[in-house]
């Protein structure tokens, strides 16, 4: 096919042509301009919503999942700490063959269990301060209901310690509070650090998605950009070449003498 004379180019720059062959240099300049600033800002766009929101999932993990886990797990210690220092307050029984092991007092331990108690009272008050789900709130007031009743129970102990009681019997009772309700407390405990990790891995995968997407629309702004830039450029090219052989052509002419 001809236009004005010459071939029309095909492929890429065919396309070009009919596209924006009938526009000025300067128009297409503008165009070129504009398209360019286009796909900048929304690539600036895309990028800075993926910062924040990353900035924002890091923020969350660490603040509610990674800290709050931390904390737990050391809540958890700590509790079985405090269930040790009873069966090693046991053993401070005047009449045992381990009492002449011990060079200090019975009240070593039992003050080592209050001031745990009052330490995980605190951890526990500052974890309840973080965001907390409904899920996570649920499974909260459960291991709270529990441990609860572990600490009475434990509480019992530690007061029948001090008044001088180390029978069988009382090591007995607190064998089975340490089977059932130290289990029970221990095992919502570890539902509730479970959660913890349950719930950072869904960040992670949130994460992952936005990932995804602003690498789809990274590629689609490319793709723009290349077929949008590129066929302007081959456009304008094609077009000044065009313009400036028909004008040596009638240079030539007239030249020539071709004045018609």
């Amino acid at each position: 096919r001809m236009a004005g004379g010459y071939p029309v180019p095909t492929g890429l720059a065919g396309l070009a042509h009919r596209l924006f062959g009938r526009l000025r240099i300067a128009h297409r300049l503008w165009i070129m301009v504009s398209l360019a600033l286009a796909l900048f800002i929304a690539a600036v766009i895309i990028g800075w919503l993926g910062l924040s929101h990353s900035r924002d999932a890091l923020k969350s993990v660490y603040e509610n999942r990674a800290v709050p886990m931390y904390e737990l797990s050391r809540f958890n210690w700590l509790m079985k700490e405090n269930y040790a220092e009873v069966l090693r307050g046991f053993q401070h029984d005047p009449n045992g063959p381990l009492f002449a092991a011990h060079d200090h007092p019975l009240s070593l331990h039992t003050d080592a269990i209050k001031r745990r108690k009052s330490e995980l009272d605190a951890i526990w008050t500052k974890y309840m301060a973080t965001h907390l789900t409904e899920d996570e709130k649920a499974l909260a007031a459960d291991f709270d209901a529990k441990r609860s009743a572990w600490v009475a129970k434990l509480g019992q102990a530690v007061a029948a310690l001090e008044s001088g009681d180390f029978s069988p019997g009382l090591m007995a009772t607190f064998l089975k509070i340490g089977r059932e309700e130290g289990a029970a407390a221990e095992k919502a405990m570890d539902a509730l650090m479970t959660y913890q990790a349950d719930y950072a891995k869904q960040l992670f995968e949130a994460a992952e998605a936005d990932y995804r997407r602003d690498t789809t629309l990274f590629v689609a702004l490319l793709i723009i950009g290349v077929v949008g830039l590129l066929g302007l450029a081959l456009s304008s090219v094609g077009h000044i070449t065009r313009s400036l052989r028909a004008a040596g052509d009638v240079a030539d002419a007239i030249a020539a003498g071709d004045l018609t």
